[in-house]
């Protein structure tokens, strides 16, 4: 009496099951084979890679370590330029031409253009 579960199987499975375990041997000269496999793979000359790459990125790696070297320890300043290629004058400059005349005279003409809500966040708070 056949079983239930074998007529389910689909009909690769069946034909598996009647090949064993699943484990084949292998033919008789396979060792034999493999071990001339294995003294030709070892008696093969070594692939040769050229050395000028490895030497190339070791420049290369020290050549980026001096560019990064010397940006960080340069003291440069920022020229700006006009369009007409003048000198433009630094903030630093621009701030200490400016007297308390200039900045209250400033004050003055546009205090009618501030809102109430500028000139609170402008007053120093009194404790």
């Amino acid at each position: 009496m056949p079983n239930r579960e074998e007529d389910q199987l689909p009909g690769i499975l069946r034909g598996m099951k009647g090949k064993g375990d699943g484990f084949t041997a292998p033919s008789e000269d396979y060792f034999a084979r493999m071990a001339e496999r294995v003294t030709a793979a070892a008696e093969a000359p070594a692939a040769v890679r050229p050395a000028y790459g490895r030497w190339l990125s070791i420049v290369a790696s020290v050549l980026l370590l001096m560019v990064a070297g010397w940006y960080i320890t340069s003291d440069t300043t920022v020229v700006n330029l006009a369009n007409d290629g003048t000198v433009m004058p630094t903030s630093d400059e621009l701030l200490a031409g400016i007297t308390a005349e200039d900045i209250d005279a400033y004050l003055n003409e546009e205090l009618d253009d501030l809102t109430l809500e500028q000139l609170y966040e402008a007053t120093p708070e009194k404790k």
